[in-house]
């Protein structure tokens, strides 16, 4: 089931929220980068002042929105940026900001630490000669590093993030020394993106290749302790590293669940461009869907027709590799901005983990399609009113994507009976469940079978081992 179906209401309007929102708020810069994907350097024609963006803040808190990205251009050349921030926190959006760390002195430390932002992210892309030189303004390593130690003096948790390419990446050993002696606590590492007509930027972006090094220095600083290390979400997918990529939230890491840009991520340009993630403008006019002096944002979002690249994406859509992945449904062929940079009809994304690590070669798929895999909780003694998002978060999430019975009954009161009939379909007393020490001498056969039967591998994992009544099945594993 897509997006749209998911979220499709009487009228045929989509009604899921925005769950967050990258916000350019002027394209003004005072870097010069080298593989700047939104071209940035002067303000866009017509961009919105204060009162226009407020007005538009109020709209996207009414689309749901949780999480707010001040972004830019530099985002701190902004007039409306402090009263945004301001704006937003003020009605519990956690906001943050990424920014080039060029304006970032005591005075302007100060001011961004009495706002609360959730966290601040500055760009740094290589030790001191390589960052100033992909940046474009000499001296601007040592500028970020002391705008990082003016912030941690204000008791702001700041982060920085490295795009990776073929000019850094042998570098990026050095950048971990500097990072481990500097005020920064989080690090993002995240892969260069090609522009659309930059012979340039598609030279320098890292091969496939070079994957599986991006992702063990991930896992080496992770090991080292000193950083809050996590990969972007064009790398990936699926790999034997793909939960040490992730981010972890306080309910640990999440693998990849396909681009999220247009299902729940919305990108805002700064004369009111909407697109689903705001890297796109990589591809300048290809994903915009709308402009909001034409449009409510609100018709943009609710329009069944809007990001329909994801809304409405369908396994057929992806060839070669991805298209015959084992992962498909949920990857989606990874992040929509990369897929696009390096294959513009969107069918093969060629910088997966995975891939690479099946020696590129291809899974076996016949013309049947592949059944999907089963995760069978059992939680004894669990009560229906003490499960929800607050309460129970991972089995939440589990509901939300698997198949939810509300009207299901158990056949016995107490454990062991109970379990066997789910296992083998027989009344407990049929099954010869009566007590604890009851073999199920009776079963025909039982679930574990029935699965290996059909081609899947089956296991089972009890937390009392000593009590693993799954243990009886005669199938189990």
């Amino acid at each position: 089931m897509n997006e749209l179906q998911q979220h499709k209401t009487a009228n045929g309007s989509f009604n899921g929220p925005i769950a967050r929102c990258v916000w350019e708020l002027t394209l003004r810069c005072n870097a010069l980068c080298c593989f700047c994907g939104s071209r940035a350097g002067t303000a866009r024609a017509g961009e919105f002042d204060t009162k226009r963006c407020l007005d538009l803040a109020r709209e996207m808190i009414d689309l749901g929105l949780e999480k707010l990205t001040l972004s830019g251009g530099e985002p701190l050349l902004s007039k409306s940026f402090f009263e945004i921030a301001k704006f937003t926190i003020a009605r519990g959006v956690r906001a943050d900001t990424v920014t080039n760390g060029l304006m970032i002195d005591e005075n302007m430390a100060g001011r961004i630490a009495d706002l609360g932002l959730s966290a601040i992210s500055i760009s740094l892309d290589g030790p001191e000669e390589i960052h100033d030189r992909l940046r474009g303004v000499p001296g601007s390593y040592r500028k970020v590093m002391r705008g990082a130690e003016f912030l941690d003096k204000r008791g702001v948790r700041v982060g920085t993030i490295t795009h990776v390419n073929k000019i850094n990446f042998p570098h990026m050993d050095r950048l971990f020394e500097d990072l481990k002696q500097s005020a920064f606590k989080i690090w993002k590492v995240q892969l260069t993106i090609p522009e659309t007509g930059c012979a340039d930027s598609f030279r320098e972006r890292v091969t496939a290749e070079q994957l599986p090094a991006v992702a063990d220095l991930i896992r080496r600083v992770q090991a080292d302790g000193r950083l809050h290390c996590a990969g972007g979400h064009n790398i990936g997918y699926f790999g034997c590293e793909e939960l040490t990529l992730r981010t972890r939230s306080k309910d640990g890491p999440t693998a990849w669940g396909g681009c999220a840009a247009g299902r729940r991520v919305l990108g805002m340009t700064s004369n009111g461009g909407v697109l689903g993630c705001l890297s796109l403008l990589t591809h300048d006019e290809r994903f915009i869907e709308g402009y909001v002096t034409d449009r409510s944002l609100t018709e943009i979002w609710r329009d069944p027709n809007s990001f329909a690249y994801n809304r409405q994406f369908r396994p057929e859509q992806r060839s070669g590799f991805c298209g015959a992945c084992r992962f498909l449904e949920r990857c989606r062929g990874g992040c929509i901005n990369q897929l696009a940079a390096l294959d513009p009809e969107m069918k093969d994304n060629p910088l997966c983990l995975y891939r690479v690590e099946s020696s590129q070669r291809p899974p076996h798929r016949t013309s049947v399609r592949r059944p999907p895999s089963a995760v069978y909780v059992v939680v004894d003694g669990l009560r229906p009113d003490y499960i929800g998002p607050g309460l129970t978060p991972n089995l939440h999430r589990l509901m939300q994507d698997g198949m939810v019975m509300n009207n299901a009954r158990s056949s016995a009161v107490w454990t062991m009976p109970a379990v066997g009939s789910m296992l083998t379909g027989m009344a407990a007393h049929r099954l010869g469940a009566i007590k604890w020490a009851s073999s199920w001498r009776n079963a025909k056969t039982d679930l574990f079978t029935f699965l290996a039967n059909q081609g899947y591998a089956t296991a089972s994992f009890p937390f009392f081992p000593k009590r693993d009544v799954f243990a009886r099945a005669a199938g189990a594993r």
